[in-house]
């Protein structure tokens, strides 16, 4: 397990793994035992449990900052929405009013 090559072909696989998974369903333990019937590997193996675990709870810290990124800018996205629909009501008020005042044999006679 102390190899550089199978360590970068786990860490491959794992992450592959993590990201192809349900992260409602997926357990470490999962992870482990699909990564090690790919890789022939022993998942019960205390460095590969170890290097598991580490690469599952560095993918998790990242998905988590992605996360907030991703929130963080539909926050704005839907800011920016909301502006600029309240600036459309804004232009359309005044294109009424000045169609009215342009046009006003269009409006309705008062009797």
């Amino acid at each position: 397990m102390e190899d550089a090559l199978t360590k970068a072909k786990v860490e491959e696989t794992v992450l592959k793994i993590l990201h192809e998974s349900n992260m409602e369903e997926a357990t470490e333990s999962k992870i482990r035992k699909q990564a090690s019937t790919e890789l022939d590997l022993n998942r019960n193996q205390p460095p590969f449990k170890a290097l598991v675990k580490q690469i599952a709870e560095a993918f998790l810290v990242e998905t988590t900052r992605a996360g907030g990124r991703r929130m963080k800018t539909a926050r704005e996205r839907r800011s920016f929405q909301q502006k600029r629909s309240r600036h459309l009501k804004g232009m359309l008020i005044i294109l009424l009013f000045c169609f009215n005042f342009v046009f006003p044999s269009l409006r309705k006679r008062e009797r």
